[in-house]
C-alpha cells in the first residue's frame, strides 16, 4: 500500500504516521524509487497504536511492548487503575480496558478494529496529540517560496531603477522590451535565490520567506544544511519543481510534484529534511502572503519614483545638468534593453552629440556634434548656458528656429522639452519623490500655448516656453508650404538666494 491507501485503510492521516515512523514503532519497507511500501502488517500495527493511544496508552509504553519488555494485561491493568481516577469522561476508555484485560489477550492477539469499531463514537482521542514535527505542508511552503521570490524581485528591483536606470512606465512603451524585463527579472530572481537560498538555510536554517510563516529546515539526524546541500537542494527546486518557471512547462511541473506528494508524502529534494512549522492557520498564512507581496510591491514602486529623481541636486554645473539630461533618458525610454541604438545626448560641455547604447552602457567618446534627435527628423534645440562665477548655472536657453520651406525637419513638443526641464529644475529640494512636482514639471515640458508664453515657477528656478508657429497638430510642429519661420524658446532661470 502507499501513503493514501494507507491512511484510508486505518483513518491516520500521514502527520500520525510519519510521526510514528520516527519514533521507531512502524518500519515500512521502502521500494527501489525510496517510496515506502506498507504490508498488512503495517496496517495492524498502526491500529494497535491507534486504539492504544486512544486508550491513553504512552508511545513509550507501547514501544515497550513491541519489544516485549511488557505484557499487555500489565499495560491495560495500569491503565485502568489510571482510568479510574480520571473523570467520567473518561469511564469508557476504563470499560475497554477492563474488557481487554478480562481476556487477558496478548498484544500479538489483540484484535485493534474490533475495538475501535465498537469504540468509535466513545473513545478519546490521544492519537490526535500525535504529529510529526517535520511534516511538510505543501501550501504553507508554496506561500513561502513565493514570498521568497518577490524578495528577490526587489532585489532585482533594486538594481534596475538604481543603476540600470530603467522605468517601465516610461514615456516610450515598448512591448517587446516589457516581455524582455520580464524574462530577465525571472532569470535573474531564480539565480538569487539559487545563491542566496542555500546561504540562508546554512547560516540560519530558513529563508526569509520561510522564516515569515514559522518554517525552518533541518537534517533528519539534526543539524543544519550545510551549502552545497542547500545548493543542490534549491537547483532541485527550481530545475525539477518549478521547470524554471517556464510558462505551461512550470505550472505542468508544479501540479505533477504536489501530486507526488499528495501520493508519497514527500518530494525527492526533501530526503533525508526535516521540517518544523509554528503553528498557523491556513487562512493566516494566506494573509500574510498577500500582505507581504504588496509591501515588495511598494518597496518596487517607492525605489522607481526615488530612482526617478535627477542624479545631481542642487546647484549644477553644466556636466552636472547634462548627466541629469542623459540620466532622464535612460531611465525613461528603457535603454538598458536596447541592444544597439544611436541617438543625441549631452556631452560634459552641454552640447548635443551622437550617443551609442546598448544594454544599459551609454558612450559619447569621440561623437560628433548633431542636430537632429534621431533618424526620423526630429529637431533639437540649440542649448546655451549662462553660469556664476563657481560655475554653477544661473540660466539656461534651449531655442529652435527653423525654415519649413528649407526642410528642416519637424519639432516635438512633447518629447524634447521635458527631460530638459526636468534635468535643471528637478534638482531642486523642493522636489521629490511623493509631492508631485516633478510629475508637475514632465507635465509642463509638454505644454505650449502658440503665441502665448506659460510659465511654472518650482524652488528657485523658474522655466518659460513660448511658441511662434503656424501649424501644430499633436504636439508636433509640421513644415508647411509656406516660407514661414518657426521659433520656439524655453528660458529657465535660477534666482540666487542672499
Amino acid at each position: 500500500m502507499n501513503i493514501q491507501e494507507i491512511e484510508k485503510a486505518t483513518g491516520l492521516p500521514r502527520a500520525n504516521i510519519r510521526y510514528y515512523e520516527k519514533e521507531g514503532l512502524l518500519n515500512p519497507e521502502r521500494g527501489k524509487n525510496r517510496y515506502r511500501k506498507y504490508s498488512e502488517e503495517d496496517r495492524d500495527t498502526l491500529l494497535k497504536i491507534l486504539l492504544l493511544r486512544n486508550l491513553g496508552v504512552s508511545l513509550a509504553e507501547i514501544r515497550e511492548l513491541q519489544e516485549g519488555k511488557v505484557k499487555l494485561p500489565d499495560v491495560m491493568g495500569l491503565r485502568r487503575r489510571q482510568a479510574e481516577k480520571e473523570a467520567q469522561g473518561l469511564r469508557n476508555v476504563q470499560e475497554i480496558c477492563a474488557e481487554i484485560y478480562s481476556l487477558r489477550t496478548s498484544y500479538e492477539e489483540l484484535n485493534a478494529a474490533e475495538y475501535l469499531e465498537e469504540w468509535k463514537e466513545k473513545m478519546s482521542s490521544y492519537a490526535g496529540q500525535d504529529c510529526l514535527s517535520g511534516e511538510r505542508h505543501p501550501w504553507y511552503r508554496f506561500f513561502a517560496r513565493g514570498i521568497d521570490l518577490a524578495l528577490y524581485g526587489v532585489v532585482w528591483s533594486a538594481l534596475l531603477t538604481f543603476y540600470l536606470r530603467w522605468y517601465p512606465m516610461g514615456g516610450r512603451y515598448d512591448l517587446g522590451a516589457e516581455v524582455g524585463a520580464q524574462i530577465w527579472s525571472a532569470v535573474i530572481g531564480m539565480v538569487l535565490c539559487l545563491f542566496l537560498e542555500p546561504l540562508f538555510l546554512a547560516c540560519l536554517g530558513t529563508t526569509p520567506g520561510k522564516w515569515i510563516f514559522g518554517i525552518r529546515l533541518t537534517k533528519e539526524g539534526g543539524g543544519s544544511l550545510t551549502y552545497r546541500e542547500g545548493f543542490d537542494r534549491t537547483w532541485e527546486v527550481l530545475s525539477r519543481g518549478m521547470g524554471f518557471q517556464i510558462p505551461i512547462y512550470g505550472w505542468v511541473k508544479e501540479w505533477d510534484h504536489y501530486e507526488d506528494y499528495q501520493e508519497n508524502g514527500f518530494v525527492e529534494w526533501d530526503r533525508e529534511i526535516s521540517y518544523t512549522f509554528r503553528s498557523k492557520k491556513l487562512w493566516q498564512c494566506l494573509i500574510l502572503y498577500i500582505v507581504t507581496g504588496f509591501l515588495c510591491g511598494l518597496s518596487s514602486m517607492m525605489m522607481g519614483r526615488q530612482a526617478a529623481l535627477p542624479k545631481n541636486r542642487g546647484d549644477l554645473t553644466i556636466a552636472e545638468f547634462a548627466e541629469n539630461y542623459n540620466g532622464f533618458k535612460e531611465y525613461y525610454d528603457n535603454h538598458y534593453l536596447t541592444w544597439n541604438e544611436t541617438d543625441a545626448g549631452l556631452d560634459s560641455r552641454g552640447r548635443w552629440v551622437s550617443v551609442y547604447r546598448m544594454l544599459g552602457w551609454t558612450s559619447n567618446v569621440g561623437r560628433k556634434e548633431v542636430r537632429y534627435l534621431n533618424s526620423e527628423g526630429d529637431m533639437l534645440p540649440i542649448m546655451t548656458y549662462q553660469t556664476a562665477g563657481d560655475g554653477s548655472l544661473e540660466v539656461i536657453k534651449a531655442e529652435a528656429v527653423w525654415n519649413s520651406e528649407k526642410g528642416e525637419g519637424i519639432f516635438n513638443l512633447l518629447d524634447i522639452p521635458g527631460p530638459i526641464i526636468a534635468a535643471f529644475m528637478g534638482a531642486q529640494k523642493e522636489v521629490t519623490a511623493w509631492n508631485g512636482n516633478l510629475e508637475r514639471i514632465l507635465d509642463f515640458g509638454r505644454t505650449y500655448k502658440v503665441g502665448e508664453t506659460v510659465s511654472l515657477t518650482i524652488g528657485d528656478v523658474t522655466a518659460e516656453i513660448r511658441i511662434e508657429a503656424e501649424e501644430v497638430e499633436g504636439g508636433i510642429v509640421w513644415p508647411d508650404s509656406k516660407e514661414t519661420n518657426y521659433h520656439w524658446t524655453l528660458t529657465m532661470t535660477k534666482e540666487r538666494r542672499k
